[in-house]
């Protein structure tokens, strides 16, 4: 499981639909989402820590009411920001992209230019 999850032959769509037919109707629908997210948003080699660090999230949210978050750099930031959107847009009708696009956008300036806001996520 391990070697084709960390394969860089293989893609990032295959390695989520490998997630997803291993964990489909055996974790709720939320946890089967974030797998598959976690498995596919990063480059081949960090999934296992990737979904490591789900696990590990998952634990603490658990057992302290709390979610660890660590800072993040800008380039980190951008790319949870992305996921997020990816997770969201994921169900929305194609009709409404633009204006979500522009609200993403202005949403994203803005957190960039706030560096409170930058460091606690």
């Amino acid at each position: 499981m391990s070697a084709v999850l960390t394969d860089t032959s293989i893609s990032h769509v295959a390695r989520g639909q490998v997630v997803n037919d291993l964990l489909e109707n055996k974790v709720s629908a939320e946890a089967l989402r974030l797998a598959v997210y976690a498995a596919t948003a990063v480059p081949a080699q960090e999934v296992p820590r990737s979904l490591g660090d789900l696990v590990f999230g998952a634990r603490a949210l658990r057992d302290t009411g709390e979610f660890p978050h660590p800072s993040l750099g800008l380039l980190d930031a951008r790319r949870r920001v992305a996921g997020f959107a990816d997770a969201l847009l994921e169900e929305i009708d194609t009709e409404n992209f633009s204006t979500i696009e522009d609200d993403l956008f202005r949403w994203a300036r803005t957190v960039e230019g706030n560096e409170g806001l930058r460091n606690c996520c």
